[in-house]
């Protein structure tokens, strides 16, 4: 209602647009007030009209020098709800798989085994029990990813096969005021020892370098959004 009466527009037309805004990853609801509140995707929409003001912020250095250094897409990734958005990519030539545009069970990639490191393993239980029942998905065993996110807080980094012959290493970027964010690598072949290894320092020194590294994943906590579809 405080959103229609600012915009001067019907309260159906703003639940329309708000909802919209929801599905699509630019607006998340903060689960203790249902307040809305903008996501890094919102905050990255319009990086391209002025890019040499807005690539001057932290991330953006990250995301540039990762992308200068290493023969691969650098994603920046974000958990809303129960879909994870990939809010910034770059690379070239971009796998397919990577779409800012469309969201993604976090459940099979890096980025996102890395922001459900953070979160209590009951919630991350039911979000399995609700993935799982979807039509088109994949079974994931709760008791096994619970155990695989035990590893992912243990080395403080997350790994995984992609498809079309490619894998993905992910570490968290430090925590902030917003919602937490995934810096991942997208490298062509299998994962090796030695290459997730040259990725994750690549990763913690970019990071250390511009935003200042916290080594340390969070203790999993319940999750700060509330679930949408």
């Amino acid at each position: 209602m405080e959103v229609a009466r600012a915009l001067d527009l019907p309260q159906s037309s703003t639940s329309g647009l708000l909802d919209c805004l929801l599905q699509r990853g630019y607006l998340q609801r903060e689960a203790p007030t249902r307040a809305f509140v903008p996501t890094a995707r919102l905050a990255l929409l319009g990086d391209w009209v002025q890019p040499a003001r807005f690539r001057s912020g932290a991330v953006h250095s990250v995301v540039d020098r990762l992308s200068n250094n290493l023969s691969g897409s650098v994603i920046l990734a974000s958990l809303n709800g129960v879909r994870l958005w990939y809010v910034h990519a770059t690379g070239d030539p971009m796998p397919g798989f990577i779409r800012t545009n469309t969201p993604h069970s976090p459940l099979r990639c890096a980025a996102g085994k890395a922001l459900l490191s953070t979160i209590d393993p009951t919630y991350v239980r039911g979000l399995i029990h609700r993935l799982n029942a979807e039509a088109d998905a994949v079974s994931v065993k709760p008791a096994d990813f619970l155990a695989t996110l035990d590893e992912v807080r243990a080395n403080g980094y997350a790994t995984s096969e992609m498809g079309d012959d490619h894998h993905m290493v992910a570490v968290l970027l430090p925590p902030g005021d917003g919602e937490a964010l995934a810096l991942g690598v997208v490298a062509r072949g299998p994962a090796t020892s030695s290459g997730v290894e040259q990725i994750v320092r690549h990763l913690r020194q970019a990071v250390s370098t511009d935003i200042g590294l916290s080594t340390a994943f969070p203790v999993a906590q319940n999750p700060r959004w509330s679930s949408v579809a």
